[in-house]
């Protein structure tokens, strides 16, 4: 059994919701464009990046990439994923979101680069005062890509944190699902932490957690460079009962994603348990944020090479092959490559975007589960 998983991070109130800070070469260093000091919606839009992001070995963010490849299940995994932006030191590597067919497709394919400020704000919409996104901080630690903490915007704040400036930005963006417009102060959220173990429904736990969310204030002279977010602060639990409605469709919602990942990597990813957060939107639909801890049931060097995020996707079959013999080995694959535009096409084996953890919940369980920040997409 190999185990995939975060770190246990501390309760949600005594989580520090700060950049996570990394020591990187210069040459790994992408940078964000400033485009401008107002941030106003007619600001000259420019490329997040153009640079490649650099490789890590692991990175519990494949989950987003796997659910995304349909050639061994066409049908896809039934599952619904927030409009998702991943980024690996400021370079956006993917951007995932679920057509109106409840198909899983990316946006800007092999054409990463062309992702923008003013795209994101454009298909996150939202308004100044309600929350818009949340940004899920994710660092290395231990060979493996893990989150930190979890950030909440309005637009306003998004715009600041899309223009601020910051090579040591890891993780990835969503945006914010939920059932009503929310407040960007002092709201209630509401948010599922699953904890999903391969067998019988009694072995699923859902707990329903209610959250505060807090916006933090600058020290205007310390930090009068860095952008403004809310936190969220955990008020309550409420464990859901083993006949509850909702937990039999999360239930399912985990066995269809394992299946589908055990379907698109050709059994070699075999998933026995997870730690999983997920909203419930309009109409009662259900939402997935993502896993903030995966145990994979594969020989070590075999899911750690299929779990792994090269810096740039390979064409070809025998490039996707002859990278995943050199991830295996700790070799690095350099082969930058294009895809097909938004589609749910198969992309090589072993690639990974951004990084992640949990939204705004705090992910419990077993000894190597980790457990999260609360908030949610």
């Amino acid at each position: 059994m190999t185990v995939l998983s975060a770190p246990s991070p501390r309760a949600e109130s005594e989580v520090e919701f700060t950049n996570v800070d990394e020591s990187l070469d210069e040459e790994e260093v992408d940078i964000v464009g400033s485009g401008d000091e107002g941030f106003s919606d007619e600001s000259d839009d420019e490329e997040l990046t153009k640079r490649k992001a650099r490789q890590s070995r692991y990175d519990v963010a494949f989950i987003f990439e796997l659910l995304w490849r349909t050639r061994k299940s066409p049908q896809g995994a039934g599952i619904w994923l927030p409009e998702t932006v991943v980024f690996r030191h400021s370079h956006p590597t993917g951007w995932y979101f679920t057509n109106h067919d409840g198909r899983i497709m990316k946006r800007n394919n092999g054409q990463e680069h062309f992702i923008s400020q003013k795209k994101i704000l454009e298909v996150f919409d939202g308004a100044t005062g309600e929350v818009t996104a949340i940004f899920v901080n994710t660092h290395d630690l231990d060979g493996k890509r893990v989150a930190g903490n979890v950030q909440y915007f309005d637009r306003r704040h998004l715009r600041e944190f899309l223009y601020t400036e910051d090579p040591n930005r890891n993780g990835f963006l969503q945006k914010f699902v939920s059932v009503k417009q929310q407040q960007y102060s002092n709201a209630s959220l509401q948010t599922l932490h699953v904890n999903w173990t391969r067998g019988v429904l009694r072995s699923t736990n859902v707990e329903s957690r209610t959250n505060i969310l807090k916006v933090t204030r600058r020290d205007a002279e310390k930090e009068q460079h860095r952008f403004s977010y809310a936190r969220a602060e955990l008020r309550s639990s409420v464990q859901l009962p083993v006949q509850s409605h909702l937990l039999v469709k999360i239930h399912e919602c985990c066995e269809r994603l394992v299946a589908h990942v055990s379907a698109v990597t050709e059994g070699r990813v075999s998933i026995d348990h997870l730690i999983a957060y997920f909203r419930v939107g309009h109409q009662g639909r259900i939402w997935l944020n993502f896993c903030s801890s995966v145990d994979v049931q594969s020989a070590a060097a075999e899911a750690e090479a299929l779990v792994m995020s090269p810096p740039a996707r390979l064409k070809g079959a025998r490039m996707a092959a002859a990278a995943l013999a050199g991830m295996a080995s700790g070799g690095h694959s350099h082969h930058p490559g294009a895809s097909a535009s938004a589609s749910p096409r198969k992309a090589p084996l072993g690639l990974g975007p951004g990084d992640s953890d949990h939204p705004p919940l705090h992910a419990h369980g077993q000894d190597s589960n980790s457990r999260a920040s609360e908030s949610d997409a």
